[in-house]
């Protein structure tokens, strides 16, 4: 199992146990109305989309807030290595959480593991409905900007470069508050499910 921690939030790789769980938020309306697909999920609709991304192109983590508390998901999916690019995506199930640091630490650290410290990536894109106006101010922050857009949705693009000059506010700022946790700490062990990078740097 792959877990990233910094700043004391903790992002632990999805497994088959914890899917159940991540149904149930997902289907809170809260959170389901903000989704490009929008349907009731089945838990054999469930069990079927984890046997599609429980492989080496997917990379979904529970998110574990500072007090161990389980609250959202955050993904890099459809990993494409020719194109050194991943599709990012995070929801929060715990609204009291909503404006707390955890969302934006949570989106930190994916990004400063697979943007900043894996060779494999140099960019990350997110696609959401253009009605979400807090999603796309979010990513905003984090230093996303329009790729394309439809009708209905729009992609943004976070260079490295982008993400750097946006961040380093926040990060000053978490610098100082977690002086012992303000390192990104990953673990795991060897798996097909991972990249041969990653593999090669859990060996």
């Amino acid at each position: 199992m792959l877990t990233l921690s910094q700043y004391g939030v903790t992002l632990k790789r999805l497994t088959i146990e914890d899917i159940e769980e991540v149904r149930l938020w997902r289907n809170e309306h809260f959170i389901q109305n903000k989704m490009l697909f929008t349907d009731e999920i089945t838990p054999e609709m469930q069990n079927k989309w984890f046997n599609s991304i429980n492989n080496k192109l997917n990379y979904y983590f529970i998110i574990i807030d500072e007090r161990g508390k389980r609250v959202g998901l955050i993904n890099s999916k459809n990993v494409s290595i020719e194109k050194n690019v991943g599709e990012g995506g995070i929801f929060i199930s715990d609204v009291d959480v909503w404006y707390t640091p955890t969302p934006v630490i949570a989106s930190m650290i994916l990004i400063n593991f697979s943007i900043l410290l894996l060779k494999s990536f140099d960019r990350s894109i997110v696609r959401m409905l253009k009605s979400n106006k807090s999603a796309i101010e979010y990513n905003k922050r984090l230093g996303y900007s329009k790729l394309s857009e439809d009708e209905e949705t729009i992609v943004m693009e976070l260079t490295k470069k982008s993400y750097l000059t946006a961040i380093q506010p926040y990060s000053d700022i978490l610098d100082r508050l977690h002086p012992d946790g303000k390192e990104l700490v990953y673990t795991g062990t060897v798996s097909q499910n991972n990249l041969d990078e990653i593999n090669n740097m859990l060996k």
